[in-house]
């Protein structure tokens, strides 16, 4: 668990912008940048709550921990997705045209998006990002349930099938489609992983081995963008440079739930900090924002 340094924030940021007034826009994105002594005071806050969430962990509550997470640092970020939470589990999971069950000669012109959700969670929490894409037309958007807890096998052929069932799709047009990859926390983490080509990478209890002698791009992958879980300097280390280029990762502030060697090391026009919790980068709109600019690139 960790927080963002202030001038770690504003150096990231203000690169990225590229504007001299990058300063006074974030003060307004962000509240703790307003007064020194609300800053303080939200630290705290947040202080206290990871010493009560590191006290669950002692206790083996780990679910639990993750559950108040969210909840005491983000009510209402909370809120908002447990009212969607039983939507993600409907057999025709199809709101704002995702999911298509058959792609149009114009829709197979565009790169296919596959939106993969974090822990104890399922695809209801990327209806935010899907509005907003789909809005914006960049492509056919797809979701899918996948399993919760440790990091399974299982998993892997869950979106290896629902890549092969996105691929028949394009094949009826004569087309190879490049898949672009957004997941969230443990959906980021398997999003790295289908990122590597096969033959690089298994799933041992839980933990991700990565053969460095390999060490290629899976080239039906196209973009991986991380949300709330970024490349740790370990992994960093044992990918190609070329698959290092097509990642981009956004870390929250606010973060209860990633550790600090998880915060993002990539260059400025392939990572963005968020004015947010774990769960809020599924909603913040300037994270929404940043996400469709990438995919749009």
């Amino acid at each position: 668990m960790y927080t963002i340094d202030k001038n770690d924030f504003f150096k990231g940021n203000i690169l990225e912008s590229k504007r001299l007034f990058a300063f006074l826009s974030y003060r307004q994105k962000i509240g703790f940048f307003l007064e020194e002594d609300l800053f303080d005071l939200k630290r705290k806050y947040f202080k206290k709550i990871s010493l009560f969430l590191k006290f669950l962990e002692t206790k083996n509550c780990r679910f639990l921990s993750l559950a108040l997470a969210s909840y005491l640092s983000e009510p209402v970020a909370s809120v908002k997705s447990s009212f969607y939470y039983l939507l993600g589990y409907l057999p025709i999971f199809r709101f704002f045209g995702l999911n298509p069950k058959k792609l149009t000669r114009a829709q197979a012109t565009k790169n296919p998006i596959l939106l993969l959700h974090g822990n104890y969670h399922n695809q209801s929490a990327f209806l935010f990002l899907a509005k907003k894409i789909l809005k914006k037309n960049l492509g056919p958007v797809f979701t899918i349930n996948l399993h919760s807890g440790s990091l399974t096998e299982e998993d892997r052929l869950l979106i290896e099938e629902k890549i092969l069932e996105i691929q028949r799709e394009y094949a009826r047009y004569r087309k190879k489609p490049t898949i672009d990859l957004v997941g969230h926390s443990r959906g980021a983490e398997m999003a790295f992983c289908i990122g590597m080509a096969k033959e690089n990478w298994n799933i041992d209890q839980g933990k991700i081995n990565i053969d460095t002698e390999k060490n290629a791009k899976n080239f039906a992958i196209g973009k991986v963008i991380r949300l709330g879980l970024s490349t740790s300097p370990t992994f960093r280390k044992k990918i190609a440079k070329e698959y290092l280029k097509t990642i981009y990762e956004v870390d929250a502030a606010f973060d209860m739930i990633c550790k600090k060697e998880e915060r993002s090391s990539q260059f400025h026009t392939h990572r963005y900090v968020a004015s947010c919790g774990h769960l809020g980068l599924l909603q913040d709109k300037h994270v929404l924002e940043k996400v469709i600019n990438w995919l749009a690139e």
